[in-house]
């Protein structure tokens, strides 16, 4: 299985809503260079663990009508599912030791979260 998947309209719900563990979900533009930062980040969690994680990546601009349906309203932000279900939404930049703690409770227990982070 890939470390990271393009995400498309057509294969999101395959891929994401049917995985059967933790999916992070990173919406970014090309030209944006927070979001190349918190793809790194990513990059770094999805090797420490990967039993638990798997990335998922949308260019905003190719997938606008998945976009519009998950309310997006500003790149980067990350979604997390656990078992095709949402239970975290960050926006902007974090600290990886603050995101990899959170993944690992989220992927552990049930609860529903939400979160945001400045853009900086």
């Amino acid at each position: 299985m890939p470390t990271r998947i393009a995400i498309t309209d057509r294969n999101f719900a395959d891929e994401v809503l049917g995985a059967p563990r933790t999916v992070i979900v990173h919406f970014h533009g090309s030209r944006c260079p927070l979001c190349r930062r918190v793809a790194a980040a990513l990059r770094v969690l999805a090797a420490e663990l990967p039993e638990t994680v798997r990335l998922a990546s949308v260019d905003i601009r190719s997938c606008r009508s998945l976009v519009r349906r998950l309310g997006i309203v500003m790149v980067p932000t990350l979604i997390i599912f656990v078992r095709g279900v949402e239970r975290l939404r960050l926006r902007g930049v974090f600290r990886l030791d603050e995101l990899r703690s959170t993944v690992r409770r989220l992927s552990a227990g049930p609860s529903v979260e939400s979160g945001q982070r400045g853009a900086g």
